[in-house]
């Protein structure tokens, strides 16, 4: 354990065979299709659906792919024990701690929080309620024939 800025915020490793919050303990390589699957999708949704051309939503999408990578590449084994060469595990390397009191949240990474933003800005994105403007007239189609 090592303080940043004791006893708020410190470093602490913790290994998540699970998703969140360590549910669904044994289902790694489940998690990792999954992961696989979103990742390709977001990839679809920002060029082929052309999603990319909304800032906001391209950054939200990119925050989500950032954190889909970082955990992808912990859940994929492609990580070692340091000290023991040739040790590689499969869980998800947790070590952001933070506590107030008696309360402690449980140890999260970088990537837990570009997918917790990457989700916030999506929600915000989705409840702004705007189109993105495609450029090829669609969209001013589309508010024409809302009325």
């Amino acid at each position: 354990m090592w303080w940043f800025w004791e006893p708020y915020i410190g470093i602490e490793t913790a290994l998540n065979p699970g998703a969140l919050f360590g549910m669904g303990a044994g289902f790694g390589a489940g998690f990792a299709i999954l992961s696989i699957a979103a990742g390709v999708g977001i990839l679809v949704w920002l060029f082929w659906f052309q999603a990319a051309r909304d800032l906001l939503l391209t950054i939200a999408l990119g925050c989500v792919l950032g954190g889909i990578a970082g955990n992808l590449y912990d859940r994929l084994g492609l990580w070692q024990v340091p000290g023991v060469p040739g040790a590689f595990r499969n869980e998800v390397r947790d070590w952001i701690l933070f506590r107030y009191r008696e309360f402690t949240w449980p140890n999260f990474n970088i990537a837990d929080s570009l997918l917790v933003c990457g989700a916030g800005l999506l929600l915000w994105h989705g409840l702004r309620g705007e189109t993105a403007n495609r450029g090829d007239g669609e969209t001013e189609r589309a508010e024409m024939t809302k009325g």
